[in-house]
């Protein structure tokens, strides 16, 4: 029976001994998994870090570059400016008469003007003319219109008068006709005729 007891313990130290090395092994594992993540998260920092210095190295070589050749704009661009204003200046001088040539040039644009004033005057006194006429015309024209439109009632009215007269008269000349003597007929003529003993005088009028 005691040895009995003795291997129950035996028996549960072995099982308490393998339960920490168990647990050991869990920690152990667990730590190393929390070292790992520790690391990843350390690497990516760092990867963020050369990242944005990256960046920020480029924007501050550009800004120095930028930086550097601002002044070299600035004097090209003076330059430029100054070139503009030096050959706008010869243009002008090329092209400013000189002396007589400007009083010449002057009495023409004169003469010119004067020209354009008595054409624009000529061109308005006509218009002025041709509206007047116009107006004139327009006023004649609808005068005329009546006097043509009273024209064609009075003529009208005469075709009426003749159609009527021209009517009256056939009426009449009908009447006339119903009251005349009749003609004797063909046969009645002959027959008179023969007794006559003028029957080729019938052949002549047949």
């Amino acid at each position: 029976r005691s040895s009995d007891l003795e291997k129950e313990r035996e028996e549960k130290q072995k099982k308490e001994r393998e339960e920490r090395e168990r647990q050991k092994e869990k920690e152990k594992e667990e730590k190393e998994r929390q070292k790992e993540k520790e690391n990843e998260e350390k690497e990516h920092q760092k990867e963020e870090e050369r990242e944005k210095k990256e960046k920020g190295d480029k924007e501050r070589v550009k800004k120095e570059k930028d930086d550097r050749d601002k002044p070299k704009q600035k004097d090209r661009e003076e330059k430029e400016t100054q070139k503009e204003k030096v050959d706008k200046k010869a243009k002008e001088r090329e092209e400013k008469p000189k002396g007589k040539e400007r009083k010449e040039k002057e009495k023409k644009e004169i003469k010119v003007e004067k020209k354009d004033i008595e054409k624009k005057t000529k061109d308005l006194k006509i218009k002025k003319e041709r509206d007047e006429k116009t107006k004139k015309d327009n006023k004649d024209g609808k005068m005329k219109g009546g006097d043509k439109q009273e024209k064609e009632k009075s003529n009208k009215q005469k075709e009426k008068e003749r159609a009527a007269e021209k009517e009256r008269k056939a009426k009449e000349e009908k009447e006339k006709k119903k009251l005349a003597p009749k003609k004797p007929k063909r046969n009645e003529l002959a027959a008179l005729l023969e007794h006559n003993d003028l029957i080729h005088v019938l052949h002549i009028n047949v």
